[in-house]
């Protein structure tokens, strides 16, 4: 018997691709000079975008893009907060432990995903995904205030038992109806407050899927991106174009962590029953201090995003933002100036 050689073979590289391509079309008729190709070479395109995009003078983009970073961060840590204290003992997570670090995890991916599309220029792309981080976002939110999802949340492993999850708990209107459950017994009551705040979230899920589903308007945002600095020449938006339509999509981000931020003070007292190894607030971390002064911090920013009297600062001109919030936001937690803060 012929002994069969158990190393892996070579790899086929991109030039050997390249080569294989360039004999098949030969074999068609096509002729060639060196280092030639036919069709466009999208290796140059995507090049040339990144360098265009980094010419192009976006204030208003760059100062939303920290914005982001900074909702990215407070994320980081806390999963840090609730999943160290598991690894540091090398104890078993529980349901609801697990679903929380896997919430968490894939908010983080897709967040850093969002600020990649964002900054090469493909804000359509960006908006497909964000309506996905909205729904994980308020179904993580869901699950904090009824930890029994956990459960129902880690069977949900295959296509199948993970539509039937989203049938079952999520879909037409059943996250957002915990997110109003949830409001209402944030406010201790079902009153302006709560309902503002609830609408507020309808609003985005009913914005998103908008810009999700196929559609002329879609489709437009990918081709025309609106742009600060217009560069002397053609280029079309679905070859990546950095875009202050961008400014919106993270204010929609911002408006969908904005739950997350008021709702809970979890993982600490008082929100920590569900956890196996329950988390006390400790002065000395700084994942901690973190997670709960940020807390504070970013509710208060996305309230002053929010705050007409900011946005002529922080929006290009002629753009026209969602609804601004009122006093019963403000009341909540207390200044929303930007500006006079930053001087």
């Amino acid at each position: 018997m012929r002994e069969t050689s158990l190393a892996h073979p070579e790899p086929f590289t991109s030039e050997h691709f390249k080569r294989y391509l360039r004999v098949r079309w030969k074999e068609k008729g096509e002729k060639f000079e060196p280092d030639a190709r036919l069709g466009i070479d999208i290796a140059e395109l995507i090049k040339t975008s990144a360098e265009r995009n980094a010419k192009l003078d976006a204030p208003y983009l760059d100062l939303w893009i920290a914005i982001l970073d900074e909702f990215n961060s407070w994320l980081v840590s806390l999963l840090s907060t609730v999943y160290v204290p598991a690894k540091q003992d090398d104890a078993k997570l529980n349901d609801f432990e697990r679903a929380v670090v896997v919430l968490l995890g894939k908010l983080i991916a897709d967040t850093t995903a969002l600020r990649h599309l964002i900054t090469l220029g493909f804000d359509g792309s960006a908006r497909t995904l964000l309506r996905s981080v909205a729904e994980y976002m308020h179904v993580l939110v869901a699950l904090i205030d009824d930890p029994a999802l956990g459960g129902e949340f880690i069977a949900a492993e295959t296509p199948e038992t993970a539509n039937a999850f989203y049938f079952r708990q999520l879909a037409r209107g059943k996250l957002h109806t915990r997110l109003e459950v949830a409001w209402a017994r944030f406010f201790k009551s079902s009153g302006d407050a709560a309902k503002w705040f609830a609408d507020q979230q309808r609003r985005q899920g009913n914005l998103l899927s908008g810009t999700a589903h196929p559609s002329f308007a879609g489709g437009t945002q990918a081709v025309m991106g609106f742009i600060e600095t217009q560069l002397d020449e053609n280029w079309l938006g679905h070859w990546g174009a950095k875009s202050n339509m961008s400014v919106m999509t993270i204010a929609l981000y911002a408006d969908c962590v904005l739950p997350l931020l008021l709702l809970t003070d979890f993982p600490f007292e008082g929100f920590n029953a569900p956890i196996m190894r329950p988390i006390s607030y400790d002065t000395s971390n700084e994942m901690h201090r973190h997670v709960r002064l940020g807390r504070s911090v970013l509710a208060s920013l996305v309230l002053s995003l929010n705050t007409e009297s900011n946005h002529p600062y922080i929006y290009p001109p002629d753009f026209e933002p969602g609804p601004a919030i009122d006093d019963t936001g403000t009341a909540i937690v207390g200044n929303t100036e930007l500006v006079s803060d930053a001087e």
